[in-house]
């Protein structure tokens, strides 16, 4: 994993007083440093989710308190203060009854805080969200350093999930996946099941399947998995005759790091292995030549995930002038569950 340097933070800011949903919101700007240590950023948020608590208290106490000769200008309304919610990790970050009050923005941030962002400060088990921003992460440096030989698949679109409740549109959709990027050498799918994330590496000139597993697990946890796999391959054979053979071959038995007994870091280790990959050169990239120490990952390299993770999400999700920014408008749905009825 590569190092990140500290020292440029204070050249990179992110405004989040945007968060807050209409444009007249009285709230002081809060500049928010790119590599902001954890109570400071908390700080910053507190205050900006604290101040637009004491707004809502003070709507909601107009409302309800309101008399008649107060709306006809005959007497002046008086406004209750709040005293401020006291901070607890995993909690709402207002008070749980004003959540629902929060602008759409702000109510987004409280939500991703509350799910996402809580688990990598925490070093918790990293969900498909992230895991799929770590996926276009990779997508973005493979572009940058004119990797063309390696290809992706979200992980937000073939898992097990969706593989149990809507195997024929997952089916559809990693057959398109794949028949899109049939010039690659290598398709990289993080694939998660239970509570446990594996890499599986699709080496479509070799038709090997490579599984990166750091619990070693059995292979019928993800058989399902390589089963649809092998029908989308299938499927694509018929279109595109010699590009794979019948069945592709699995490949366990290659040293990878190891995650120890009684941890949940498994999304992290998964990152680690999509990084070393994409980092080898294309002559190195195949598992048994890329000669993975059998060993546990370092705390310093799950550090680094977690660094690098929020740095692209702030610098190319939240940032409105990111590649990956969302701005609000719907987009297409890539499970169609009436295909499943």
């Amino acid at each position: 994993m590569e190092d990140v340097d500290v020292d440029e933070s204070e050249d990179r800011l992110i405004i989040v007083s945007a968060m807050l949903g209409h444009e007249n919101a009285k709230v002081n700007r809060i500049e928010t440093l790119y590599y902001a240590d954890k109570e400071i950023t908390e700080d910053y948020i507190l205050d900006l989710l604290w101040a637009l608590q004491d707004s809502l208290l003070e709507n909601r106490a107009c409302v309800q308190n309101i008399k008649k000769e107060q709306i006809h200008g005959e007497a002046n309304i008086q406004v209750a203060t709040s005293n401020k919610w006291k901070y607890e990790h995993g909690k709402p970050l207002v008070m749980p009854d004003l959540v629902k009050d929060l602008p759409t923005q702000m109510r987004r941030f409280h939500d991703w805080y509350m799910n996402d962002i809580y688990e990598i400060y925490h070093q918790d088990s990293l969900n498909l969200s992230l895991v799929s921003c770590w996926v276009l992460l990779e997508i973005q440096r493979c572009r940058k350093e004119g990797i063309y030989d390696v290809g992706f698949i979200d992980p937000m679109i073939v898992n097990n999930d969706n593989i149990t409740k809507y195997p024929k549109a997952t089916l559809k959709n990693l057959y398109k996946s794949l028949d899109r990027q049939h010039f690659r050498t290598y398709v990289l799918l993080p694939f998660h099941f239970g509570f446990h994330w594996i890499l599986l590496v699709i080496d479509i000139k070799k038709n090997n399947i490579y599984v990166f597993d750091s619990k070693r697990g059995p292979q019928h946890d993800y058989q399902e998995a390589i089963d649809m796999i092998n029908e989308a391959c299938a499927k694509i054979r018929k279109q595109r005759p010699g590009l794979f053979k019948e069945k592709l071959y699995l490949r366990t038995n290659f040293p990878c790091l190891r995650q120890e007994a009684g941890n949940n870091l498994c999304g992290y280790y998964v990152c680690e292995f999509i990084h070393i990959f994409v980092g080898n050169n294309s002559m190195k990239r195949s598992a048994e030549l890329m000669k993975m120490n059998d060993e546990l990952l370092p705390f310093e390299k799950i550090k680094a995930i977690q660094e690098q993770l929020l740095g692209f999400i702030n610098d190319e999700i939240i940032n409105s002038g990111g590649e990956f920014h969302y701005d609000g408008r719907p987009l297409p749905v890539p499970i169609n569950v009436d295909e499943e009825q």
